[in-house]
Parts: structure tokens; C-alpha cells; sequence
């Protein structure tokens, strides 16, 4: 089905366990490990739906266009953001508490690096000093142990633990979902459409209506450092947001904060859109005609211009995400027909999840 679920997740020295009878957590060094069964301290997803218990709290290209990039000689062209609404507004209510503490965890500051400085010190200061190499040595023990229960300390202390255990038909449909994914990550390139503007004259943009701002981006199946979870969700980089498809809900994780969308909510639209190409063609886009630089009225090439090479227009598939609470992302494959299969996979997982199943 494209991904697993492991039976284990580790959050700085414990290690969460799966099993028939439950969540049990263990703590140790590889050869000796002491366990008890938390009441708490993970998202639990059974097979009739959610069950939120709050997680462990101890005592972070190039532009082409539709119909072409800017040329130096022509009139600039405005562009019009397009990104989504304030993060902290896109909220699922199922989900609000576990959004709260994640956005808690993530204003907590690390205390590892206060130690490595403070130890770095030290040992300069004793060099300094001349000490002897025996005290250095104690220095250097002393030190990398504390840096390394300070680092397991903050991994404990910043850590949200998600702790899914799917039923038959949510793992089916969360399947299905990965599958489809999968074609996304297969694509030879991908772009977040960050901008789009209209063109005041064609001639100069190889005959163009619209400018679009652009950046590469690369599809991937791995979950914030913040969380701690058992699955890997697909993720889409959408500028400073990245979209994770967790099997109850979209997490989009933002510099200024965490939101949730349901996949009720989500939008999923998309069509086909001719992009010219300067360049390297994608391997698997489909050149459809060519354009020129320049061009003039009757879209032959503009005499005028010595450097003014023949391009391609290709085809490529533009995909918006969207939501009533604010989501407005767009992305450009290099591939046609990916699209519909991921939307009917969000509408699969939709029909699949509990109404109201977070408590």
C-alpha cells in the first residue's frame, strides 16, 4: 500500500510500544529497558476513530510562466501573491488541542546548545590555564554527557507523540492515498506557484498571458522533527508552509505556527495548463507546440531581436489546495493526470474518518 506502521516510536530516552493490549513506554540503553503502560502521553487512532490524550510533558527557482518568464526588454508585470491565510486561523476543531500543544512545543527553546557553549568554554579556558591533560579528559567526559542529556532532555520536552493504530478501512484508504502519492514523487519535477500575473505585452513574454512565480519543490514521506509518530505521511512543500497528509487530518506546518484541515474540508481542483519552457524539458512533460522569445503580431518570430531562440510549450497539470479556513496553495507537475486520482483519494479517506472522533 505504499507505507507501514511501525510498532515503536522513540521521544528522547522513552520508546513507545505497540501491542495487543496497548501503548506501553520504555526507557533504557539497548540490552536494558524499563516499561509501564502510560494512561496519556499520545494520539491513539483506532478503528472507531480518534482518541486525543495529551503527549508527553516532562517534570524550516527558477520562474517560468504561462505563456512565458519576463524578458529585460519588455514592460514589467505585477504579480499577485497567491498563498494561504493566517496559519493560526486554519483550524480543524476536532483537532484544536493537539494543534495547541504542538504550537506550545514548537515556542519552547532548545537547551543542548547552552550546554555545548558552556562546555566549549570550559574546555577553552582550561587550555588556556594550562590545566592538566587528566582534568581536560574529566572535562570532555563530563561535557559530553551533558550535552547528551541535555539534547535527550529537549527531544522529550519539544516532542509531540502520534500514536496511530488504523482500522481495516482507514488503513485501506490511507493506502490508497499513499499509492497516489506515489505518482506524485514519480513526477521528473514539480513547482509551487507562488505568484501570477498578467502580461501587458505578449511580444516580449514569447507571446504570454500570464507570468507565474515559481519553485522547484520535492515531494517527500517524512513527518516534522517536532512529531513523533509511527507513520510516515506524504508532505507537500508549498513555499513556507508544507502540507503533511496524516491519516486523520492535514497538519500544515508554517514558520509562524501549526493549522489543521480536515479532509471534509480540503479542495482539491485542477486542470491543465501550457507553460513555455526555457529550460531542460521534464522527460516525462508532453510538448504540445513552440513560441519563440519574441514574437510578433502574428506569432512568428520578432525579426528585431538577433537572440531569439525557438521554445516549447508543454503541458503540465496545475493543482490547488484549498479551504474554507484559508488554505490556498497551487502546484504544477510535470505530468498530466495525476490529479484526479489524489482527489478521489482524499475523498476515499474523507468517507473513511468518524465524524467527531477526537476526544
Amino acid at each position: 500500500m505504499g507505507f507501514y506502521i511501525r510498532k515503536s516510536v522513540k521521544a528522547g530516552p522513552l520508546r513507545f510500544n505497540l501491542s495487543k493490549s496497548g501503548i506501553g513506554v520504555s526507557v533504557g540503553v539497548p540490552g536494558f529497558r524499563v516499561g509501564t503502560g502510560p494512561r496519556g502521553n499520545y494520539v491513539h487512532v483506532g478503528a472507531r476513530g480518534l482518541y486525543y490524550r495529551k503527549s508527553l510533558v516532562p517534570t524550516t527557482q527558477p520562474r517560468r510562466v504561462e505563456q512565458r518568464p519576463p524578458q529585460p526588454a519588455g514592460p514589467p508585470v505585477q504579480l499577485q501573491p497567491i498563498g494561504s491565510g493566517c496559519i493560526t486561523q486554519m483550524i480543524d476543531w476536532s483537532a484544536a488541542q493537539l494543534l495547541q500543544e504542538i504550537n506550545e512545543k514548537l515556542r519552547k527553546g532548545k537547551r543542548w546548545p547552552v550546554v555545548a557553549a558552556i562546555s566549549a568554554g570550559s574546555l577553552v579556558v582550561l587550555a588556556a590555564l594550562k590545566a592538566p591533560v587528566w582534568l581536560l579528559l574529566i572535562t570532555v567526559v563530563i561535557a559530553a554527557v551533558g550535552i547528551y542529556v541535555s539534547y535527550q532532555y529537549d527531544e522529550l520536552r519539544t516532542s509531540v507523540v502520534l500514536f496511530y493504530e488504523l482500522g481495516p478501512q482507514v488503513y485501506e484508504a490511507y493506502g490508497v492515498l499513499h499509492a497516489c502519492a506515489e505518482e506524485f514523487m514519480k513526477c521528473a519535477k514539480a513547482w509551487h506557484v507562488n505568484a501570477r500575473g498578467d502580461v501587458q505585452d505578449p511580444k516580449y513574454h514569447a507571446g504570454a498571458s500570464h507570468l507565474l512565480g515559481l519553485n522547484r519543490i520535492v515531494f517527500h514521506k517524512r513527518p516534522p522533527s517536532i512529531l513523533k509518530t509511527n507513520i510516515e505521511p506524504f508532505a507537500i512543500p508549498a513555499g513556507p508552509r508544507t502540507l503533511y497528509f496524516f491519516p486523520d487530518l492535514i497538519l500544515v506546518f508554517a514558520p509562524n505556527g501549526i493549522g489543521a484541515v480536515s479532509y471534509r474540508d480540503l479542495r482539491i481542483s485542477f486542470r491543465n495548463t501550457r507553460m513555455i519552457e526555457e529550460g531542460p524539458v521534464p522527460h516525462d512533460a508532453q510538448v504540445v507546440d513552440h513560441t519563440w522569445r519574441y514574437v510578433n503580431k502574428k506569432g512568428g518570430p520578432d525579426r528585431r531581436f538577433k537572440d531569439n531562440p525557438q521554445l516549447p510549450i508543454c503541458l503540465y497539470e496545475e493543482i490547488t489546495f484549498s479551504s474554507a479556513s484559508g488554505l490556498n496553495e497551487v502546484i504544477q507537475l510535470s505530468r498530466t493526470g495525476i490529479a484526479d486520482g489524489f482527489r478521489k483519494a482524499v475523498e476515499y479517506m474523507a468517507s473513511e474518518i468518524p465524524t467527531h472522533s477526537v476526544r
